[in-house]
């Protein structure tokens, strides 16, 4: 009997835990075939399962802006990331657990909408989008995957909001500062809830939402920079609440700018969309440096100016810091046996 001839393959021994030894193998086509099939599958069984607010949603226009800026920054952070090697066990239970709670928050939404506040919905879809960043991105920036999730649920973050009042409330914070202003130049007026009566006519447009000029607009802003700019979670949250310092800022000098000018032209000059654009690039420009200065106060401490002697203080400030990628080196300081033993002979 012939002796058939069989073809030894070379095995090449990996170690997964190292993420840049793994990423040197190729992952198999249909592997991520199947985990962008899942994953819009499941974004679209979301959007089905509470469709009415996806459709209320995108009615007003702060909230288009807001949309468009998440794309974007998506688009942007996406192409910055890398996209090859292994899907380890410790990723793939990762996704999987993310896309369960999903599917439960899905299941919460058909069963007790009414229970449940609006915008429920989106934390589903951050979920999903959490879920497939995690079994598809890879190597150092394994981090940003789930981190996209979050900032897609922004928006079940401003439905929350809204409900509790939040964003009256940061209106009546910028009337307040519009009649301190008033105030400090001398401008007669009277604050009526969240309108200012001046004599010449009456500051009204303070609208934190539905409008293009919103906060909304503003946490657009900053959901692009930080997903653009990759940043980490504690300088994404000072971003955030920088754009609504920003906001109730420029909305109330704008105002006081407005009715200065017309006490002194004894002409009334009412908001409108040329001063709403203005107040939308200054805004931006504000925004952006703003952001800078959180993203700088905020980086982790430099390997080289750790104390090897106390180095719990800079450990937790890195690890808080650094996520969603961890900073958790600890240098080590040399020892000279050589005199420590001639020491000893001594």
């Amino acid at each position: 009997m012939e002796q058939r001839k069989r073809k030894i393959v070379p095995v090449v021994a990996v170690e997964l835990n190292d993420p840049n030894e793994a990423d040197q193998i190729p992952q198999p086509k249909w592997c991520g075939v199947w985990i962008e099939l899942v994953a819009v599958c499941l974004i679209v069984l979301a959007v089905v399962s509470n469709f009415s607010f996806c459709k209320n949603w995108f009615v007003e226009i702060d909230n288009q802006i807001l949309m468009g800026c998440l794309l974007l920054g998506t688009c942007v952070s996406l192409a910055r990331v890398r996209w090859v090697g292994l899907v380890t066990g410790w990723r793939l239970v990762l996704g999987l657990v993310l896309w369960s709670l999903a599917i439960m928050v899905m299941i919460l939404v058909l069963s007790a909408s009414d229970a449940l506040p609006a915008g429920t919905i989106a934390l589903a879809i951050g979920l999903v989008i959490a879920g497939w960043g995690a079994l598809r991105v890879h190597g150092e920036n394994w981090g940003y995957g789930p981190g996209l999730g979050i900032a897609w649920s922004l928006p079940a973050a401003i439905a929350y909001l809204s409900m509790a009042g939040q964003f009256d409330r940061l209106e009546t914070t910028a009337v307040r500062l519009t009649a301190g202003l008033a105030d400090t130049l001398g401008l007669f007026h009277i604050r009526d809830n969240n309108s200012v009566f001046f004599g010449l006519g009456v500051a009204e447009h303070f609208g934190s939402q539905r409008v293009y000029d919103s906060a909304i607009t503003f946490l657009g802003f900053a959901a692009f920079l930080i997903l653009a700019r990759r940043r980490n979670l504690l300088a994404s949250i000072g971003t955030v609440v920088c754009s609504l310092i920003v906001w109730v800022t420029v909305r109330s000098l704008a105002w006081t700018l407005l009715v200065y000018w017309s006490e002194r032209t004894e002409t009334w000059y009412g908001w409108n969309l040329q001063v709403g654009i203005s107040m939308i690039l200054v805004g931006a420009f504000l925004t952006m440096n703003l952001d800078q200065l959180v993203a700088a106060f905020f980086e982790p401490i430099p390997f080289e100016f750790v104390n090897p002697d106390f180095p719990l203080i800079a450990i937790t400030w890195n690890w808080l810091s650094g996520l969603p990628t961890l900073y958790l080196s600890v240098p080590e300081r040399e020892r000279d046996f050589g005199s420590f033993e001639e020491a000893v002979s001594k």
